[in-house]
């Protein structure tokens, strides 16, 4: 695949890219010391933010959207004339993402869910890659997620260590925490 590029589909940058163009970009990131905000992107949220300029605005600020629904793979290869085989389903790239963790060292810290759900989460991942380094995990609060937990979890993150973070919330809620707390 040829050098990162983004192209719009409906007023939101898309990133032309593949897991291995992903990866390779946050292993540089990571080499740099440097941030890279990811958010692979299903089509549900691509509409939202159609009508809503806010949510939009955060969309485009990230570093790399991927194509997780083939509509948008779909629509990528039809309007430009791309051949993106396959699209970036963020389940496929977090495991990715995590065997390059496990590979290289790299800490991670898991946020979201609820505590049982990130205990089995944890369990799998350690079975899956048993030298990967888990720095920190935390639950996420139901509902809201206001100042007072955007600045706890910040603080959580910074004295892990971790090089890479995992978000697990709904969409677009995700979205805009990740884009406040970088």
């Amino acid at each position: 695949m040829p050098s990162f590029r983004k192209k719009r589909i409906i007023k939101t940058e898309i990133g032309v890219c593949d897991y291995s163009l992903v990866c390779s970009k946050i292993e540089t990131s990571i080499i740099k010391n440097s941030s890279l905000l990811i958010f692979p992107l299903a089509t549900h949220t691509l509409i939202k933010a159609y009508y809503d300029k806010k949510l939009q605005n955060i969309l485009n600020a990230y570093d790399i959207l991927t194509p997780d629904s083939q509509w948008i793979k779909w629509s990528l290869n039809w309007l430009y004339g791309i051949r993106l085989k396959e699209r970036v389903y963020g389940p496929d790239l977090m495991l990715k993402v995590l065997g390059l963790a496990n590979k290289n060292g790299y800490p991670i810290f898991l946020y979201g869910t609820n505590t049982k759900t990130l205990k089995l989460l944890i369990n799998k991942i350690q079975k899956k890659y048993p030298k990967l380094n888990i720095a920190g995990s935390s639950p996420a609060p139901y509902g809201d997620i206001d100042i007072k937990e955007q600045k706890k979890i910040v603080n959580e993150i910074n004295k892990s260590t971790a090089k890479i973070v995992f978000i697990a919330l709904s969409s677009p809620k995700q979205v805009i925490l990740a884009k406040q707390i970088a």
